[in-house]
């Protein structure tokens, strides 16, 4: 097993409003999952291949302590801790590739009642991308959302940095 750190993952929603900034748009939507979005002036097949690298390798996300992860067959299965307000929060989870990203959903945990999150590549204009990310999670804890959806959107902005330096190296 190698030991990596791994960026939160992320999911495209038809209906996204997007913005010709360079930064990430992050918001929480009503049913409490938090969603980022970005326009990448690349191509979709160029952002899809450096998803994985970007989420899988150097400085953990806000939140994030520390990644395991092992190979299992074209997913990746992770055991991940985060930081917790008394003791770390662990979770596994599989991360599988589908046909316009990523999507990861959890497989076992004490700590966390659910945890999915999936990323959309789409077509954009002038051979460009739109990036979304969708993170939908609870922890079995009593934890204000607030603080929780700060840290998830802190991590989407830091996966989002990730990917862009991933592309630049290309």
């Amino acid at each position: 097993m190698r030991r990596l750190f791994h960026m939160m993952s992320l999911s495209l929603l038809g209906s996204a409003a997007w913005a010709d900034e360079p930064e990430p748009q992050v918001e929480v939507r009503e049913d409490g999952s938090v969603v980022g979005r970005m326009l990448i002036e690349e191509a979709p097949e160029d952002v899809k291949d450096a998803l994985m690298p970007a989420q899988t390798q150097g400085r953990p996300p806000t939140g994030v302590i520390s990644v395991d992860t092992t190979t299992n067959g074209r997913c990746i299965d992770i055991h991940r801790r985060t930081k917790g307000l008394m003791s770390p929060l662990e979770m596994d989870t599989r991360l599988c590739p589908t046909g316009t990203g990523w999507q990861e959903h959890l497989v076992s945990s004490d700590d966390f009642a659910k945890y999915n999150t999936t990323w959309h590549v789409r077509q954009a204009p002038g051979g460009h991308s739109y990036v979304e990310v969708r993170v939908d999670s609870a922890v079995n804890l009593k934890v204000p959302e607030s603080l929780k959806h700060r840290t998830t959107a802190q991590g989407i902005r830091d996966v989002f940095t990730k990917l862009m330096d991933q592309l630049s190296r290309r």
